[in-house]
């Protein structure tokens, strides 16, 4: 078992880590779907840094986020917060750093899961 501190970019790291899944399930780093033909990394973030954001659906901990229970609800399906960092995971994706209003928990979350809280002038192409 991975160690529990409190540096918040070592915590939002290690959650997708760990199956990248906040909604309860825990998958093993061999189980990670992998696809080898979308990297987010080619383009800039799609989210800057301060945009305000909604979760896409419940967020949930899967024992990563410290000082919570484990299945305890993290953010709720369009919960409104804003972007605080942006790191990396497997060279392949963007991980927002979001703290969401509401419950005060700081997540991090890929694009997938997000929507933006404003609406867009430019066209975004889905991802696979």
């Amino acid at each position: 078992m991975l160690p529990l501190v409190r540096n918040d970019s070592w915590r939002l790291e290690q959650r997708v880590a760990l199956g990248g899944r906040a909604h309860g399930k825990k998958t093993a780093m061999s189980n990670i779907v992998r696809d080898s033909e979308v990297c987010e990394l080619t383009a800039p973030p799609f989210f800057s840094f301060g945009e305000k954001v909604k979760a896409k659906r419940t967020i949930r901990n899967d024992g990563t986020y410290a000082g919570k229970e484990i299945g305890e609800v993290l953010a709720k399906k369009g919960e409104e917060g804003y972007v605080v960092s942006i790191g990396t995971f497997l060279q392949q994706f963007y991980i927002y750093g979001v703290e969401f209003t509401e419950s005060g928990n700081r997540v991090g979350m890929k694009r997938k899961e997000l929507d933006s809280a404003n609406p867009r002038d430019d066209v975004d192409l889905p991802l696979p």
